[in-house]
């Protein structure tokens, strides 16, 4: 018997146009009071108790602290994340696993950061129908496949991803339909899917009545990414939509809770962090409009980072760029990004492409 929703029904919005001894507390990098100011609290709590409430907190600043590390595999072979057993902690392990998955192969150290806050760089070459298309390499390369297991039953939705930007394109649903964004034609590579090592085709493709782009997923989900409601529950929800794949709003918004819980969360640090921080327990993380705002601007701060790269270490932008790092309980705090060390430090945890 499959589980549904057993929470009070979501919440609608509307929709807008268009490793040490040491606390892991204090072995943060500090940042200036001058440099930072607090913006709205974004958790809503059950009753907990203090010392449970601290308890969280440090969980999500040590899954901050931990490098990439391998995740539980379903039959793809791929990164796992299970909604009903899984935490905090798995959760960074699961992102974590996608950000090497797409990594390009080269260095994901930032010089002066240290090991813990590594930045992995996606490499545009293995953009499907790419001209500069790497020798020698699958096209299957230009797809990560992962997988996502219902609360409280066996069953797991496969989300495919654009290995070179991380974009979420397309999901298998229950009946082995493969559902797709955009006006575009469909490679077999993308609508085969890895089972056992081995891809197998899908049944039918269908293009859904919105595209991949977030005005048009907001528009038809009637729902926006600021102050969207994260929990075990809605992401739950999120899941079984794509399963059920009968209604082009529940599609929607199955999709765009998505791309916040794996493709931005895997390019942003802190909504990585902040999401970890709800998922084994009963509360709610409502996306900070700020870091709605950052997910915007990925391209920037990264051609900024990979710029940066191109210094000794330590070099100092002479003109440089805002961002948002998490704060206590999720909150957005703006910062000043002066060296790469800034970047890895507090903003990017993947990187579009590299210099």
């Amino acid at each position: 018997m499959r589980r549904r929703n057993a929470a009070p029904a979501e919440p609608l919005e509307s929709s807008e146009s268009p490793e040490s001894s040491q606390s892991p507390l204090s072995s943060l990098p500090s940042v200036p009071a001058s440099r930072s100011r607090n913006v709205i609290p974004g958790f809503m709590t059950k009753p907990r108790t203090a010392m449970s409430i601290l308890a969280a907190v440090i969980l999500a600043l040590v899954a901050a602290l931990v490098g990439p590390m391998p995740a539980a595999q379903a039959a793809g072979m791929g990164p796992t994340f299970r909604i009903g057993t899984d935490h905090g902690s798995d959760y960074v392990n699961f992102i974590n696993a996608l950000r090497a998955a797409v990594n390009d192969g080269g260095r994901t150290v930032v010089p002066g950061a240290g090991t813990s806050y590594q930045v992995n760089h996606t490499n545009p070459n293995l953009m499907p129908g790419s001209q500069n298309w790497p020798a020698g390499r699958n096209r299957h390369d230009g797809y990560v496949q992962v997988d996502i297991q219902m609360w409280g039953n066996s069953n797991f939705v496969r989300l495919q991803l654009r290995r070179a930007d991380l974009y979420l394109i397309g999901w298998w649903d229950g009946n082995n339909v493969y559902h797709y964004m955009g006006n575009r034609s469909v490679p077999d590579e993308e609508r085969e899917r890895m089972v056992n090592g081995h891809y197998y085709n899908a049944k039918a493709i269908s293009r859904t009545s919105f595209d991949e782009n977030y005005v048009g997923m907001q528009t038809t989900a009637n729902e926006t990414r600021s102050y969207m409601a994260i929990s075990r529950d809605t992401i739950n929800s999120a899941v079984w939509y794509l399963w059920d794949a009968n209604n082009q709003q529940n599609m929607a918004r199955g999709v765009l809770r998505m791309t916040q819980f794996i493709s931005e969360a895997a390019r942003q640090r802190p909504l990585r962090d902040a999401i970890s921080l709800v998922m084994g327990n009963n509360n709610v993380y409502r996306i900070d409009p700020s870091f709605v705002a950052q997910e915007n601007n990925w391209g920037t701060l990264s051609g900024r980072l990979n710029w940066l790269l191109g210094f000794p270490e330590g070099h100092r932008d002479p003109h440089p760029l805002n961002g948002y790092r998490i704060g206590p309980y999720g909150t957005a705090v703006l910062i000043v990004l002066y060296t790469a060390i800034d970047y890895a430090h507090w903003i990017l945890a993947t990187s579009k492409g590299r210099n």
